[in-house]
């Protein structure tokens, strides 16, 4: 049976209401599907915390526009960020769940594709939905979480 959850989400300092469709298959898995004007990062990280995923893994296609990737550079330990202009595919959405201060934290890496087939990738830093994003969710009967690490700056697994 499909259900639509409404989320309260944050969207440019003013709080908006969000309708996602979502699924849960026979074996556990969750099918979520992301509508026109949807953040993807911000929505992710909301039905999560909702579903109480605590570790899984996370894979979709659709489309959407102007995304915002990232490259981590390691000498500087920061991403270095680039807004793409226009609309792409998703080709390839895949990533995981874990706990980062007690929530849900998706790290999520795309590859995209525009209108003259040429290809882009990288981390996620988010992206709007245009027509739609299909998402397959696959927890995990972990509570993964991350920690901040020393060396790179990030916050990586801690196992």
């Amino acid at each position: 049976m499909v259900k639509n959850i409404k989320l309260l989400l944050l969207k440019n300092q003013k709080q908006e209401v969000m309708i996602m469709k979502h699924k849960q298959t026979e074996d556990g898995n969750f099918l979520i599907k992301l509508e026109p004007g949807d953040r993807v990062i911000n929505a992710i990280n909301s039905i999560m915390e909702y579903l109480n995923i605590k570790a899984g893994l996370i894979t979709g296609i659709g489309a959407v526009n102007n995304p915002t990737l990232g490259y981590f550079d390691i000498n500087q330990k920061k991403y270095i960020e680039k807004t793409l202009t226009g609309n792409f595919e998703v080709l390839s959405l895949n990533g995981n769940i874990a706990q980062k201060e007690e929530k849900p934290f998706c790290h999520i890496h795309v590859i995209l594709g525009d209108n003259e087939m040429k290809t882009f990738g990288g981390h996620l830093i988010e992206m709007e939905v245009t027509v739609t994003l299909e998402l397959i969710v696959i927890p995990l009967k972990e509570n993964l979480r991350r920690t901040p690490d020393e060396t790179t700056s990030l916050w990586l697994w801690n196992l």
